[in-house]
């Protein structure tokens, strides 16, 4: 009789623990089930902002960015037949090229995350910020972008320079630029010209709306690269006198309008 209740009780405790075995399993497999769903949140998340910016939402929520003083970059590109050098104006043309160069500038911007994020591209146009992120308001931002566009009545225009060494990223992302126009001019047989500038100043990131959101930057920051950007000279580098005080004035020639 007592080994049968012995058995008996065994035989309790041995499905006892097989049920907390297989609780433990069903929890390990919808966390690694959460763990995939939440990846793949972050990865269309990713698509539709700058991952950091996703990082902020997932860790904090949907809370507005402002910074005092942070470099706005706006490329344009403008593609001409390499033998006549008129202007490209079929469109499907212009759809393949930019979609060339797109691809490829996202693959360079991904490098600099943290420091220089993209914020889109619409058209011909590609605008990045630096410093968005940056937590650090002492941080020279005009220092951690380069891919930018603006210009205003006094403009400078980067000139060739050997010492890069203290603006590594800078130089960087911007030569690689450069050498990505080079790529698709070589690949397609055009003449893309890219026109850059940079501009400095205070702006508001945030996510506006309920469908379709994507995280903008907003100020007259944003408004002044703009209007700079139909004003620049065509293949130049260019920066304000906001960001020309900030950064780089041995890499820059004075240009007067």
């Amino acid at each position: 009789m007592i080994f049968y209740t012995h058995a008996l009780y065994l035989i309790v405790a041995f499905y006892q623990r097989k049920e907390q075995l297989l609780t433990v399993v069903d929890d390990l497999s919808n966390r690694a089930q959460l763990y995939e769903e939440r990846k793949e949140h972050t990865r269309i998340m990713n698509n539709l902002m700058p991952a950091p910016v996703t990082e902020q939402i997932l860790l904090k929520g949907d809370v507005p960015i402002y910074r005092k003083d942070v470099t706005i970059g706006f490329v344009y590109f403008t593609f001409y037949n390499k033998s006549t050098m008129q202007k490209i104006k079929d469109n499907s043309t212009c759809v393949e090229i930019l979609h060339y160069l797109v691809i490829n500038l996202d693959k360079e911007i991904q490098r600099w995350e943290f420091d220089v994020v993209k914020i889109e591209h619409v058209g011909n146009a590609y605008l990045v910020c630096g410093g968005i992120m940056s937590q650090d308001e002492s941080f020279n931002h005009a220092e951690a972008s380069f891919a930018c566009v603006s210009t205003s009545e006094r403009f400078y225009t980067l000139k060739k320079h050997k010492s890069y060494n203290n603006y590594k990223k800078v130089i960087r992302l911007g030569l690689r630029f450069r050498r990505i126009v080079d790529k698709v001019n070589a690949k397609l047989q055009v003449h893309c010209e890219l026109t850059m500038g940079i501009h400095t100043g205070p702006v508001i990131g945030t996510i506006i709306g309920t469908t379709r959101k994507f995280f903008r930057i907003f100020g007259d920051t944003v408004n002044t690269t703009s209007r700079v950007c139909t004003t620049g000279l065509e293949g130049c580098i260019q920066a304000t006198q906001q960001t020309y005080g900030l950064s780089l004035p041995h890499l820059f020639q004075n240009k007067q309008t």
